[in-house]
């Protein structure tokens, strides 16, 4: 890090073992697991590292309560999601009690998709396309399902950032807004165009 000029680096969990598709118990155990060494990392070296923690998100009300006891037991900054939960979107209603609970203790939540398991994985494997095309695409539609879902209206406080800069989705801010504009289904959930939510993400 010194070489690098870095002065604080933020931790997380290698997104291939999130682990949402373990049996709830198993998810716990190792979110429990994970989480306590990356705070450790930030107790040894507390000018140097912040943390974030890793969820078992197919049990949301443990996932609630172990970001709770990450952020206000541990200290760490926030929590690394998967730009989906084994198939769901993040627009789904399940998950809007985690972002209300997020947005009240000032979680930051980081979004960052799987290289080895996006869009582009069944439909253009080749030639590292799942890592280089796959991964923006999915930073895209996690953008946009947290705007069009309505989940950044409903929770205007919610700290969000998107991997690699949202992708392309800031380039496609322009088509996002002429489709709330003249198409009824893109206004089911918002009631402003989607340029202006994407100043809430970071």
């Amino acid at each position: 890090m010194d070489e690098q000029d870095t002065e604080v680096q933020v931790v997380s969990i290698h997104t291939k073992i999130l682990g949402y598709r373990l049996e709830p118990s198993a998810g716990v155990a190792q979110a429990r697991e994970v989480n306590d060494e990356i705070a450790s990392m930030t107790r040894q070296w507390p000018q140097r590292f912040a943390g974030m923690a890793t969820l078992p998100l197919q049990d949301v009300a443990a996932s609630i309560a172990e970001l709770d006891r990450a952020v206000d037991v541990l200290g760490l900054k926030g929590a690394e999601l998967d730009t989906v939960v084994n198939g769901k979107n993040w627009d789904e209603p399940e998950f809007l009690p985690l972002f209300q609970a997020a947005e009240s203790m000032g979680a930051v939540l980081f979004f960052h998709p799987q290289p080895q398991d996006n869009l582009a994985v069944d439909r253009a494997p080749k030639y590292m396309m799942p890592n280089s095309v796959g991964v923006i695409v999915e930073d895209t539609l996690i953008t946009a399902t947290l705007i069009f879902g309505g989940i950044l209206e409903k929770f205007p406080d919610l700290k969000v950032c998107i991997a690699h800069g949202g992708g392309p989705a800031c380039f496609g801010t322009g088509r996002l807004d002429r489709g709330w504009q003249v198409r009824s289904e893109a206004r089911t959930n918002i009631s402003r165009p989607p340029s202006t939510y994407q100043r809430q993400i970071y």
